[in-house]
């Protein structure tokens, strides 16, 4: 399945692996920021996290807006990446992604945004 809608020829790719280790019971909170301040905001066709058992993930956007609620498997597994919103979720400014080992365990986790940031260019081929 292909990105809806496909990023223009100047949009800005966003495929940012962040990964961090937990202790038991620790959360981590990874924020991804628009760089370019007049485009068009993010489409967000991908939302991959680390699968673990006894863990807890959430996503919002534009600091408020759930987008994924809390729950015990992640949007789409690291290792699948499948398409996660179709068509590709959009949002302005920010993506906080979130994650809680609920384990017993040292865990690592890989949170991976795949999508792309409008710059509001548009190329006329000149």
């Amino acid at each position: 399945m292909n990105s809806v809608p496909e990023p223009a020829e100047n949009d800005r790719p966003l495929n940012q692996p962040e990964t961090v280790t937990l202790d038991p019971g620790e959360q981590a909170t990874v924020t991804y920021e628009a760089q370019q301040r007049t485009g068009g905001g993010f489409a967000l066709p991908t939302l991959a996290m680390s699968k673990h058992p006894e863990s807890v993930y959430k996503a919002t956007v534009d600091d408020s807006e759930v987008i994924y609620p809390e729950s015990a498997v992640p949007p789409t597994d690291i290792d699948d990446k499948a398409i996660t919103f179709a068509p590709a979720y959009s949002f302005s400014r920010s993506l906080t992604c979130e994650v809680t080992n609920l384990s017993d365990a040292r865990r690592r986790y890989t949170i991976q945004p795949i999508g792309f940031e409008r710059t509001g260019e548009v190329n006329n081929g000149t």
